[in-house]
C-alpha cells in the first residue's frame, strides 16, 4: 500500500484494507509439539484466535500477530476452560512453555475473581465536602448510585486531561454511517445503553481529595444533536464534518457531568446519515469501545422490530476495580 486508507476521523480504516497475503502468519521459530494438557490447551487457544496453522510452544504470542486487545480476549477464553492468569502475566509469559508453567502455579490455589469480591464502595460522602464540583451531587444524594476510587490507568488519563485541557487528548471519536436510520429509535438506544452501564454514568472529581474518585449518578440524560446538511455538497460534507470532530476535541468534556459522551446524528441525504459519537477515553477503552456499539446496534434493531434486546447483565466497574486492589496486595505481599 501506498498509503492507509483512513476512516472520516482520520484512523485507519480495517474494513477497507486489502486482504493479507497467505490464509494465516507463519510460526516464529521452529515446531516444538506441546507435552501436556496444559501447552495444547494454550496452544489451540493461540491458534483459533490469532489464525495461525500451528503453534509450538516456543511461539511467542505477540510475534504471532497478538496485541492488547487480543490479549484480553484470549485471556477470557482461557478462564472459560479453568485457566486463569492476569494480562500482566501474559506480557512476562510471552511464550506457550513460559505460560503453561505460570498458569499451573496459578491454577493450583482457587484464583480470586470480581464476582467473589467485596465491591469498592466508598459510603462518607462528606469526603467531597471541599470538592465544588460535586455539591449538586452530594446535596442530593437520592441521585449517587456509587462511590469508589480510580484505576492506575484512568489516574493517568486524568492527569493528561487536566493538563492539557483544550489539545482534545483522549477525546475519542467515532465517524461512521448509517442507511436508513430511525434516528429516535437510535438516539433511544444510546440512552437505554447509558442506562444500562454504570460507567457511562460517571462522574470524575479530584479537587482537594487525597486521590481522585469516581462517582456513579442515578440518571444521565444524553447529549444528542441532529444536524441537516442535506443541501451541502459531498465534499462539503465531508469538511464539515472534519470541522466539528476538531471543535469536539477542542471542546472536551467536564468531567464531573456525565455522561462523558456526546452523539451526533447528520442528515446528508434522504436515507443516510453520518454519525459521529464523541466520548472521554476515561470511560472506555478499544475493546470496550467495540462492545458499547454492538450492543447499541443490538438495542436499536430489537426496537425496530418492536423487542427488549436480550443481553448479558453488565459487570459493574467497581467490582473490576475491588479485584485489581486485590491484585495488587497479593502482589505487594509476595514481594
Amino acid at each position: 500500500l501506498e498509503a492507509y486508507p483512513l476512516t472520516p476521523n482520520g484512523k485507519v480504516d480495517r474494513k477497507a484494507l486489502p486482504s493479507p497475503e497467505g490464509a494465516t502468519l507463519a510460526a516464529t521459530k521452529a515446531y516444538a509439539a506441546p507435552r501436556n494438557d496444559t501447552e495444547a490447551q494454550l496452544a489451540n487457544l493461540w491458534q483459533t484466535l490469532l489464525n495461525v496453522r500451528r503453534v509450538g510452544v516456543q511461539d511467542n504470542f505477540f510475534e504471532l500477530g497478538g496485541d492488547s486487545i487480543s490479549a484480553i480476549r484470549f485471556i477470557a477464553q482461557a478462564k472459560e476452560i479453568g485457566l486463569n492468569f492476569r494480562p500482566s502475566q501474559l506480557f512476562q509469559n510471552q511464550t506457550v512453555a513460559e505460560l503453561a508453567v505460570m498458569v499451573s502455579e496459578e491454577t493450583a490455589v482457587p484464583p480470586t475473581t470480581p464476582q467473589y469480591l467485596p465491591l469498592a464502595e466508598i459510603t462518607d460522602l462528606s469526603i467531597l465536602a471541599n470538592t465544588q464540583a460535586a455539591q449538586e451531587f452530594i446535596t442530593t444524594p437520592e441521585k449517587i448510585q456509587h462511590l469508589y476510587t480510580l484505576t492506575p490507568t484512568q489516574r493517568a488519563i486524568l492527569f493528561h486531561t487536566l493538563y492539557a485541557p483544550k489539545t482534545g487528548v483522549y477525546v475519542e471519536q467515532n465517524a461512521f454511517e448509517m442507511e436508513d436510520l430511525d434516528v429516535d429509535l437510535y438516539a433511544r438506544a444510546w440512552q437505554l445503553m447509558i442506562n444500562r452501564h454504570e460507567l457511562l454514568r460517571t462522574a470524575f472529581f479530584w479537587e482537594n481529595l487525597e486521590e481522585p474518585l469516581q462517582m456513579v449518578v442515578q440518571d444521565a440524560a444524553l447529549p444528542f444533536t441532529l444536524v441537516d446538511w442535506r443541501g451541502e455538497s459531498e465534499a462539503q460534507q465531508m469538511a464539515q464534518l472534519q470541522d466539528l470532530m476538531a471543535t469536539e476535541r477542542h471542546t472536551g468534556f467536564n468531567l464531573s457531568q456525565p455522561p462523558l459522551l456526546r452523539l451526533y446524528a447528520i442528515r446528508v441525504a434522504e436515507a443516510r446519515h453520518f454519525i459521529l459519537v464523541n466520548y472521554h477515553h476515561i470511560l472506555l477503552d478499544g475493546w470496550s469501545n467495540v462492545v458499547i456499539h454492538l450492543e447499541v446496534r443490538a438495542i436499536y434493531d430489537a426496537l425496530r422490530r418492536g423487542e427488549t434486546a436480550k443481553l448479558p447483565t453488565p459487570t459493574p466497574y467497581r467490582q473490576y476495580i475491588s479485584w485489581l486492589r486485590q491484585q495488587e496486595e497479593s502482589e505487594s505481599k509476595a514481594y
